[in-house]
C-alpha cells in the first residue's frame, strides 16, 4: 500500500514539474513571438524631400526695443512762473512753436532800469563829446594845452563804452524776455506735460516732451552669416509683428491709410558694424522702421520678423524636420526602410524651409512629422509630401 502511494506522489510531482517546464515554454515561445512582431512592426510616418527651392530669408527676435532719436525735452532757459501752457498733450507741434509761457517778473524792471541808465550814460556823452570838440577847437588856436585835449577825448570815449555796455545789458535781457516764450526744439506730438500753470520753474527745467516717431529703430547683434542672408542691408525690409500687442503707451495719433492690427512696416538696416567688407563671425546692425502709419511707439515689442525681399535658390529642408532647438539634426529615411538621425548645418530660413549647409543631399527624404521617440534604425513607412 505504502509503495502505491509513492509511485501516486511521484507521478503527481513529474506532472507538476511537466506542466511548469511547459508554461515557461510557452512564455519564451509568446515572447519570441511578441519580439519578432515589434521588431518587423514600421511605424507610420509623413516625409518630405530635400530638394532646391526659392526662399526669402526671413530672421525673427522674441524680443525687440524700439527707439526713437528724436524724442526729447523742452525746457525753460530762465528762471520764472509759468503763467499760460498753449498746447494739449497728445497735440502735434512744428519746430520753434511757442509751448509754454513762463514770467519772470525781474526782467521788466530791469530792462526799465537799463533804459534809464544808457539815458543818464548818452547825456554824459553828449556833454563829453562838446567838451571834447571845444578842447579841439582851443588847441587850433594855442589856448589850451595838448593835455586838456587828451583828457577830454578819454572823457568822450568812456561815455561811449559805457553807452555800449549798457547796450549790451538791455540786448541780454531782452533776449531772456524772449526766452519767456519756451519753444519746441523739434517737430513732433507733444507726449509729455510736465509743469501747470502757476508752478515756479528753474533755468534747465523741463517742461515738455516732444516726440518724432515717424522713424523708429533698433539695434541687435547679428551672425554674418544671417547679415549676408540679408543683403543688400540698405534696401527695405518687410516687417511684421505676429502677436500684433500694439498698445500705446505714449497715446500718440495714428497715420492715414494705417491697417491696424494687419499693419505692415518696412525697415533697413543704416549702420553695420564691422562693416562687410572686413571679416568677422558677429556683426552690430542698427536698423530703421518706417513708421509713418502711427502704430508703434518706443518700447519693446514680442516676436518681431524681417524678411527679405530677394529670393535665394537654395537646397532646402523643412523646419519642421528639425529635431531640435538648434535645428541641426533631422531623422532621414534610409534605403533600407529605416530612419537615421544625423546632424546637418543650415543657413537661411523663410519660417518654413531652411537653406541646407551640410549634412543633406537633394533627394534626401526628412521626416517631418512623428519624430518624438524616434531612433536610429527603427523601421518605417512614410509617405512622402510631394511639392507643390
Amino acid at each position: 500500500m505504502k509503495r502505491y502511494f509513492m509511485i501516486a506522489l511521484a507521478c503527481i510531482l513529474v506532472m507538476a514539474i511537466g506542466i511548469v517546464v511547459y508554461g515557461a515554454w510557452l512564455n519564451h515561445k509568446g515572447e519570441n513571438v511578441i519580439t519578432e512582431r515589434m521588431s518587423n512592426r514600421a511605424l507610420s510616418l509623413q516625409g518630405e524631400r530635400v530638394q532646391t527651392r526659392s526662399i526669402r530669408p526671413q530672421l525673427g527676435w522674441p524680443t525687440v526695443n524700439l527707439f526713437s532719436e528724436e524724442m526729447v525735452d523742452a525746457v525753460a532757459r530762465i528762471d520764472g512762473v509759468v503763467q499760460t501752457v498753449l498746447v494739449d498733450r497728445q497735440s502735434q507741434v512744428q519746430q520753434g512753436q511757442v509751448l509754454v509761457q513762463i514770467q519772470n517778473e525781474e526782467i521788466p524792471l530791469k530792462i526799465k532800469e537799463a533804459d534809464s541808465s544808457i539815458a543818464r550814460s548818452q547825456a554824459e556823452q553828449k556833454r563829453a563829446y562838446n567838451s571834447y570838440q571845444r578842447q579841439l577847437r582851443l588847441i587850433a588856436g594855442n589856448a589850451t594845452s595838448k593835455e586838456k585835449v587828451d583828457e577830454a577825448e578819454s572823457a568822450y570815449m568812456a561815455a561811449c563804452a559805457s553807452i555800449d555796455q549798457l547796450q549790451s545789458q538791455k540786448a541780454q535781457l531782452l533776449v531772456n524776455q524772449s526766452r519767456q516764450d519756451i519753444t519746441a526744439p523739434i517737430s513732433g506730438d507733444v507726449l509729455m506735460l510736465y509743469r501747470k500753470p502757476g508752478t515756479f520753474v528753474t533755468a534747465g527745467t523741463a517742461v515738455a516732451m516732444i516726440g518724432d516717431f515717424t522713424r523708429l529703430h533698433f539695434k541687435t547683434s547679428m551672425s554674418d552669416a544671417d547679415v549676408r542672408s540679408m543683403m543688400p542691408m540698405e534696401e527695405e525690409k518687410e516687417v511684421s509683428f505676429p502677436q500684433r500687442d500694439f498698445t500705446k503707451i505714449y497715446y500718440t495719433d495714428y497715420g492715414s491709410g494705417n491697417q491696424g492690427d494687419e499693419q505692415k512696416f518696412s525697415a533697413h538696416a543704416i549702420s553695420v558694424t564691422p562693416s562687410l567688407d572686413i571679416p568677422a563671425e558677429m556683426r552690430y546692425v542698427v536698423w530703421e522702421i518706417d513708421n509713418s502709419s502711427g502704430i508703434l511707439e518706443p518700447q519693446t515689442y514680442s516676436n518681431m520678423y524681417i524678411r527679405s525681399e530677394q529670393d535665394m535658390s537654395v537646397l532646402a529642408v523643412p523646419l519642421s524636420a528639425m529635431v531640435d532647438q538648434n535645428n541641426n539634426a533631422v531623422y532621414v529615411w534610409t534605403s533600407e526602410g529605416t530612419v537615421e538621425r544625423r546632424d546637418i548645418r543650415v543657413g537661411a530660413n523663410d519660417g518654413e524651409y531652411a537653406e541646407v549647409l551640410e549634412g543633406l543631399q537633394e533627394g534626401d527624404i526628412v521626416i517631418v512629422s512623428g519624430t518624438d521617440g524616434l531612433e536610429t534604425g527603427t523601421k518605417a513607412d512614410v509617405a512622402i509630401k510631394e511639392a507643390e
